[in-house]
């Protein structure tokens, strides 16, 4: 019997880290696994092999690395400036319209996403084009546990996500907390249940 694995798209930030500022793509990445595997060292259950880093975008190098790994439902492809990866993103995979992602990526204003989200759930359009699980997380990520407005989300990216969960959703927001924009990075891994 094999493995089977999950796709993850983890949204980190870099002054999580705490680790002397990367001056590459590859520093940030060698970074990131430390700070996965120490992580991870908590849970007596995820060993850290079963977390397979293909691809890392970086908002501060506006770039992105894709690794060798296994094929299937990657999104990163080396060379994808920030902005490009995240339209990737939320257009295709979450199903939101082009108009309201470009003014969220020229402005970080969620409000008009928010808003039509909100539409297409309450009028049963979501579910008529059968993204509704998806438009349901993007929404849910707007908000805190508390039901006020998260300042610097990135659509769909949820709190209640993990990347070491396996049965958690696909798009995790691990920020320790909102440290502003600048600095942020989103880790494509395959999460591997194993037989």
């Amino acid at each position: 019997m094999g493995n089977f694995y999950k796709d993850k798209w983890v949204l980190f930030d870099e002054r999580q880290l705490k680790a002397p500022v990367a001056q590459d793509m590859n520093e940030l990445l060698d970074q990131v696994y430390d700070y996965m595997r120490d992580e991870v060292a908590r849970f007596d259950d995820v060993p850290i092999e079963f977390l397979d880093i293909t691809g890392i975008v970086s908002e501060r190098f506006d770039t992105s690395q894709e690794f060798d790994g296994y094929k299937g439902r990657e999104i990163v492809r080396t060379g994808q400036s920030w902005n490009q990866f995240l339209k990737t993103i939320l257009t295709g995979s979450l199903a939101l319209p082009d108009k309201h992602v470009e003014r969220y990526l020229e402005t970080g204003s969620t409000g008009k996403l928010r808003k039509w989200t909100r539409k297409q759930l309450e009028s049963g359009k979501s579910y008529q084009k059968g993204s509704h699980r998806e438009h349901e997380a993007v929404l849910e990520s707007f908000y805190t546990f508390r039901g006020d407005i998260r300042e610097n989300v990135i659509p769909g990216f949820s709190t209640s996500n993990s990347y070491y969960d396996s049965y958690s959703g696909e798009y995790c927001d691990m920020r320790a907390q909102d440290y502003g924009t600048g600095q942020r990075f989103i880790v494509e891994m395959k999460n591997i249940i194993g037989p």
